[in-house]
């Protein structure tokens, strides 16, 4: 103990830290580098097989089903980022005319993933109501929705909602519809309300019921076997109204079986059941064509309940 010196006892002191403090580094790189493989694995799992694809085209069904005339792009999937826990995020363009985005959380375990809409500028995604069918056709409305059609100029095209009298077939309505240069987007669904559940969310007063949260046919998503393919048909028409069918009930079946329940669609195991036993009904559907041929419309029987959507320029899409 006699060599013992301060000095000694400083260099010791001195290596002892810069040892510790090389250890804590190499603790950390390690620590980066699994953090690093580990979300490059969780990357790898979501691209390979197909989670973050699946949910994509899920949410573009989901919306579509749910907004009339309001769809998602499935191929353009922006700002995807994987947290620590493994939540995914990213963003879909929402189009109509381009309205805002779907954003969507995607939860590795048990907390449930989620999909919100912005769309900047715009109350709701769409204000269309629907009635349900009645003895009693209550519409003071609709003159001045006709009338509001007769001021618009030459070289536009706007979006119409009508609700029918009674129900009907898809194909029916689409017969009705042929007569008129319009194109028919989307067709609200009687899928047993107030029949075989009580919809979460309805209005109105009376004998008009109008269901917030319905579903309704639109031309009809498919897709490829990775998810990173697909088919879209945007537009109802008698040439592929077997096909938008067929379309749907696979979708609704697939998304009853895999669980998809952050899209918000309610009852959807009942409204499944509901169009296998009785097939499909509608009441309604939203169009769009020139603004001088959808007031060809204002004499068409069982039609009623008008109102006006969006009005653009002749080459709007």
């Amino acid at each position: 103990m006699n060599d013992w010196t301060p000095e000694k006892e400083e260099k010791i002191l001195k290596r002892s830290k810069w040892l510790l403090t090389i250890k804590i580094i190499r603790i950390l790189f390690v620590i980066f580098v699994c953090y690093a493989v580990y979300l490059f694995g969780m990357l790898f799992v979501t691209e390979k097989f197909g989670a973050k694809y699946e949910k994509a085209y899920y949410v573009q069904v989901a919306t579509s089903m749910k907004y009339p005339n309001v769809y998602v792009e499935y191929t353009n999937l922006f700002g995807s980022e994987v947290n620590a826990f493994g939540t995914e995020t990213y963003a879909q363009p929402l189009l109509k005319i381009v309205v805002g985005d779907a954003h969507v959380s995607l939860r590795l375990f048990k907390n449930p993933s989620s999909i919100h809409y912005e769309h900047p500028g715009r109350a709701q995604l769409n204000t269309f109501s629907f009635v349900l069918p009645n003895d009693k056709h209550e519409d003071d409305d609709s003159q001045s929705v006709w009338q509001r059609l007769e001021m618009l100029p030459e070289g536009t095209v706007a979006e119409l909602k009508f609700t029918t009298t009674e129900y009907m077939t898809p194909e029916t309505l689409l017969e009705k519809l042929s007569r008129y240069e319009v194109d028919a987007l989307w067709m609200p669904l009687f899928t047993g309300e107030f029949e075989d559940f009580t919809p979460t969310a309805y209005g109105g007063s009376g004998a008009s019921v109008s269901v917030q949260d319905k579903i309704g046919l639109y031309g009809g998503h498919a897709h490829g076997e990775d998810f990173r393919g697909g088919q879209f048909n945007r537009s109802l028409n008698l040439d592929t109204i077997e096909e938008s069918k067929d379309m749907y009930q696979t979708n609704m079946q697939q998304l009853l079986e895999t669980k998809h329940e952050f899209l918000g669609l309610s009852y959807l195991q009942e409204r499944y059941d509901y169009i296998q036993a009785n097939g499909f009904k509608v009441y309604g559907a939203v169009i769009t064509g020139p603004t001088k041929e959808l007031l060809k419309l204002r004499g068409e029987p069982g039609v009623y309940d008008v109102q006006l959507g969006d009005v653009e320029l002749w080459n709007w899409e």
